[in-house]
């Protein structure tokens, strides 16, 4: 399932929330519905994904709702997350982007809202509102990312937007860990790859189109959304390791077996505990050897990393991936 650009506004729980929504899922099911709109999920994005986790089967409702700013705004059950002032700053933001005169009782849905209409609708003063503009609009991703984990309050994120990106990195280093999530690929790695497909048609999960890490023909960005295309030819796929990585493992599988992937390598997080893992457990997996260090990181990751191969030439990965890490694949 795909999800509404609505939905993806929401911050998503933090880790140990939605360990707890996993264990209550598998243990009693889905309670309440995962809402639909125009066939994407308006909401349930942290159900959807706790579901996928538990390897519960999830069931959907069609959202019927009145189509309205504050109906649908509502209808996100945005009163009910356990969201602090700076998080609902964050969101009022990407919402509050109306022109000034412009008319806000006839808003379409995603439409735009008025600055005092997000903070009413939020319980969140205009001035946190105006904070997180600011540090939309001027903040590096990193930033912005800390203040809708609710890692760092929108006031002292709205001082360091004042900065430069590269004083705001210097400053942000200190939130790069393990759920970060943006790894960017090592050369060295990305050396191999090339080795093994001779070239890389496409990077659905590219840090950017005009100064890419991977030296793809292709790129989708962040803007893009590479979900919502199909991909073709070799890939490459490093993605975003936050809780959606199972939605990217499954589109790559997808796609693979489709046809229309060729052949891919891609780099994860060595987790064999998650669901996500299981997906790809018939295909040639490289545990590489030690901590990676990503070409964005100033010390190495806390957390193993794993290759894994979709593709019909199985020798040629393991002649050039053996002296990074053992290959192994499941005997059937």
């Amino acid at each position: 399932m795909e999800f509404h650009q609505l939905c993806k506004e929401f911050p998503l729980m933090k880790d140990d929330e939605f360990s707890a929504l996993v264990e209550d899922i598998r243990k009693n099911g889905l309670i309440k519905p995962i809402i639909l709109f125009e066939g994407q999920i308006l909401d349930g994005q942290n159900r959807y994904l706790a579901c996928k986790e538990a390897n519960v089967e999830p069931y959907y409702q069609d959202y019927t709702g009145q189509v309205d700013p504050k109906s649908l705004v509502q209808s996100l059950n945005i009163h009910r997350r356990h969201l602090s002032e700076s998080q609902r700053a964050m969101l009022g933001a990407k919402f509050a982007t109306m022109r000034q005169g412009e008319r806000t009782d006839l808003a379409p849905i995603g439409g735009r809202l008025s600055q005092s209409q997000v903070s009413d609708l939020l319980k969140v003063g205009e001035r946190s509102v105006e904070r997180a503009s600011k540090v939309q609009r001027d903040g590096i991703p990193e930033l912005q990312l800390a203040v809708d984990r609710g890692e760092m309050s929108v006031y002292r994120a709205a001082e360091i937007a004042k900065e430069g990106p590269e004083e705001q990195l210097r400053r942000m280093e200190v939130h790069y860990s393990s759920a970060s999530y943006e790894w960017y690929t090592p050369t060295s790695i990305i050396n191999g790859v090339l080795e093994v497909l001779t070239q890389i048609d496409l990077d659905p999960c590219s840090n950017s189109a005009n100064e890419p890490v991977v030296p793809a023909l292709n790129h989708f960005t962040k803007e893009d959304d590479g979900l919502d295309h199909e991909w073709c030819g070799k890939i490459y796929m490093n993605p975003p390791y936050g809780r959606q990585i199972a939605l990217w493992t499954e589109y790559l599988i997808k796609e693979y077996k489709l046809g229309r992937v060729t052949e891919a390598i891609a780099l994860l997080p060595a987790r064999t505990d998650t669901e996500w893992f299981k997906m790809l457990r018939e295909y040639p997996i490289c545990f590489i050897n030690g901590r990676l260090r990503f070409s964005n990181a100033n010390n190495t990751a806390p957390f193993p990393s794993m290759l894994v191969y979709l593709g019909e030439d199985v020798s040629v990965f393991k002649k050039v991936f053996s002296s990074v890490g053992g290959i192994f694949k499941m005997i059937v």
